[in-house]
């Protein structure tokens, strides 16, 4: 099934109050079970997302973006335990889903209910947010994106999910439910089921956990009862949280990723957290001291920080970097080595020297992939492609990516080409330090009447400042914006006192269509015209009992040409429909 137009998407779930009612059923095609291991669930379905739209895509490209491969922590997990290494720092502001998103260049929005809601970066990171006023709300939301093959991850308590997961997919083991927080991909849907991917390894005896039938009233109090696996009903994101993605990914050069993956990997996203080789070292330390290595290493236990080292080194190797890669080769033998001790001798006093082996493993790494930086622009163009066109200005957003080092950039567009004339240049700075930024039709309004009439602009981003950065230029083009006539037909005869109807499509940027009739052909004679404004909204029209009457006036031979206009059209480019004849009684 062909995935919906996206401006049909954002229109159906964004701007109309009232949805068409998807099928009985609908189902989504080629959504994989990742197979990641424990505790990434929440990155490994949005993994499965962009490997859907292209399934090139490996996941370890995408724990490569993620930075799972290449950072760690040192910071305190709770009171009761203390601090403990982390390989994934940024696991309280969703980082690793954003910097996926980021580094592919893909958009996704989301939704969710009402209800207390910590703000993570993937909120804020995201183009839209839509806030449900119910659960039905919800799933007619939820349907409409199944139904245009789209799928959707979700967030779920498993408890009300689980006997039925567990008789087709036994990696939940059967009879031993409880709560907890999980996400899914949402893949398909029929009359009583709702059909879910998961993301974790095969079953016992090889189920692949894809496809997962479970009933509608399970399935949703699953969704709805997410609040309460906090404290006061304080979630993540509040029920009946879902997230698609709006476009398709875009590979970013590998010596460019890999520059990024170097620097952020020593950058801490907060002033108590110890990052990188120095966070592993203090954990070596610790572990020295005396105090319980399973208290110290909490990453090791699920095997987390080996497995993502793993798909690093893959990743590395795949992309031909060979010697980077048998550094994160030795660095996860090293992490099994640790766990299967842990296991069997956890007193080892060995155990310190190989953490301390691993930080001076990594350090090497990623010291050689901080030294990519001075080989790649710290700014680089995304999306839309370079020589791209546009059908339309719905939905048009820009996105780039930038090395940790760059603070803030702003898209610039130059109308005419050329970004040294200043006054036919426009600037636009996104939100939240985001990548991305979404053109709305008042930021299109203001810059089209500065093109230079080919229908063309040329756009980069720019970090300002002392020390600026300038990406390279793309050209962007777009299709001529014209209002279509519907009826009547050309040539359409009426009878005495038939108040004629005529009816268009316009496009979204159109301020203010109106008929436009014309005696003599001649559109820019007003002596020889007469207007017909619909209401506001409105894409029809009628004449007025005095319209025959004014134009039998000015009219000399029965014939009258007409066509649809935009009133804005000097400030929109929108052109008129073509010219239509209209034969009067």
């Amino acid at each position: 099934m062909r995935r919906a137009p996206l401006g049909l998407l954002c229109l159906t779930l964004f701007c109309s109050p009232l949805l068409a009612d998807p099928p009985e059923s609908a189902h989504v095609d080629g959504v994989v079970n990742v197979q990641s291991g424990g505790g990434v669930c929440y990155f490994a379905s949005l993994a499965e997302l962009i490997i859907q739209r292209d399934p090139c895509v490996t996941y370890a490209d995408c724990v490569a973006r993620s930075g799972f491969g290449t950072t760690a922590g040192w910071g305190i997990v709770s009171k009761a335990t203390g601090h403990a290494l982390s390989p994934i720092p940024r696991a309280l502001t969703q980082g690793a889903q954003v910097d996926l998103s980021r580094l592919y260049g893909v958009g996704y929005r989301v939704g969710y209910g009402k209800g207390e809601v910590w703000k993570p970066g993937l909120l804020t990171a995201a183009e839209g947010r839509t806030l449900f006023s119910s659960a039905d709300e919800a799933v007619l939301a939820l349907k409409t994106l199944i139904a245009a093959s789209t799928p959707v991850q979700v967030h779920l308590d498993m408890y009300y999910v689980w006997d039925e997961v567990a008789a087709v997919y036994p990696l939940w083991t059967p009879g031993v439910k409880s709560h907890g927080s999980h996400f899914g991909v949402v893949v398909g849907y029929d009359a009583d089921h709702v059909y879910i991917t998961d993301n974790g390894p095969e079953g016992p005896s090889g189920e692949p956990g894809e496809d997962m039938p479970v009933l509608w009233d399970n399935f949703l109090m699953a969704w709805r009862e997410t609040p309460n696996l906090v404290p006061n009903g304080r979630g993540l994101f509040g029920p009946c949280f879902m997230c698609w993605l709006t476009s398709d990914p875009v590979n970013v050069d590998d010596d460019f990723l890999i520059a990024w993956l170097g620097i952020d990997a020593t950058r801490s996203p907060y002033k108590w957290l110890t990052v990188g080789p120095d966070a592993i070292r203090l954990a070596a330390a610790d572990v020295r001291s005396g105090r319980n290595v399973r208290d110290v290493v909490g990453g090791f236990s699920g095997g987390t920080m080996g497995s993502s080292r793993a798909l690093m080194a893959e990743y590395l190797d795949d992309i031909g970097q060979y010697d980077l890669a048998a550094l994160y080769e030795h660095s996860a033998d090293l992490c099994a080595d640790i766990l299967e001790t842990i296991m069997t001798n956890p007193d080892d006093p060995g155990i310190a020297d190989k953490i301390d082996e691993i930080a001076d493993t990594e350090e090497e790494a990623l010291t050689m992939m901080a030294s990519f930086a001075g080989t790649v622009d710290a700014v680089v163009p995304l999306a839309p492609a370079d020589d791209g066109n546009l059908e339309s200005f719905e939905d048009v957003v820009f996105h780039w990516a930038m090395l940790p080092t760059v603070k803030a950039a702003t898209l610039q567009l130059a109308m005419t080409g050329d970004f040294a004339d200043r006054r036919n240049t426009a600037a636009f700075s996104p939100k939240n330090g985001n990548w991305f930024f979404s053109m709305t039709k008042s930021d299109w309004l203001k810059v089209l009447r500065k093109e230079g009439g080919d229908r063309s602009l040329k756009w980069r981003i720019v970090s300002p400042g002392k020390d600026a950065v300038v990406s390279d230029e793309r050209t962007l083009t777009w299709d001529a914006q014209a209002i279509s006539a519907l009826t009547p037909a050309s040539d359409y005869s009426f009878g005495e006192g038939e108040l004629v109807t005529f009816t268009w499509t316009a496009p979204a940027l159109a301020l203010g269509p109106r008929v436009v009739l014309s005696t003599d052909g001649d559109f820019s004679n007003r002596k020889t015209r007469v207007c017909l404004v619909p209401r506001r909204g409105q894409s029809q029209v009628s004449f007025k009992e005095r319209t025959l009457v004014l134009l039998r006036k000015k009219d000399d031979d029965g014939v009258v040409y007409w066509r649809v206009e935009d009133a804005g059209a000097r400030i929109t480019t929108v052109e008129p429909s073509p010219v239509r004849t209209l034969n009067l009684p």
